[in-house]
C-alpha cells in the first residue's frame, strides 16, 4: 500500500479540515463536481483558492438563505396563531361566554 505524502507545511489540523470539507460536499453531486473541476483547473494555486472561496460562500449564501426564509415563515406561522387567539377571545366575549369557562 503507498504511503500518502503530505506536501511541506500541511498540518494534521489542515489534512482533517481538508478531509471534513471533502466530506461535507461529497452529499451535494454538484458541489463535489465543482471542487473536482478546480483541483484539476490547469492555473496556478492562488486562482483555484480563488475560486474554492468562491464556492464555499455560495454554499454558506444557499445555507443562510434557506433559513431566512424557514424563520420568515415560522414567524408568520406564529402572528397567524396570535391573531386567531385574539380573534377567538374576542368572540368569546362578543358572545357572552367567559374564555375560561
Amino acid at each position: 500500500m503507498k504511503q500518502m505524502r503530505i506536501p511541506r507545511g500541511m498540518t494534521l489540523p489542515a489534512l482533517i479540515g481538508a478531509a471534513m470539507l471533502i466530506g461535507a460536499l461529497a452529499s451535494a453531486p454538484w458541489a463535489t463536481l465543482m471542487v473536482i473541476g478546480i483541483v484539476y483547473l490547469p492555473v496556478d494555486r492562488w486562482v483555484r483558492g480563488f475560486l474554492a472561496m468562491g464556492l464555499l460562500f455560495t454554499i454558506n449564501a444557499c445555507f443562510t438563505l434557506a433559513k431566512t426564509v424557514r424563520d420568515n415563515h415560522e414567524a408568520g406561522k406564529f402572528i397567524n396563531r396570535l391573531t386567531g387567539a385574539k380573534a377567538e377571545k374576542l368572540l368569546q366575549e362578543f358572545e357572552g361566554r367567559s374564555p375560561l369557562a
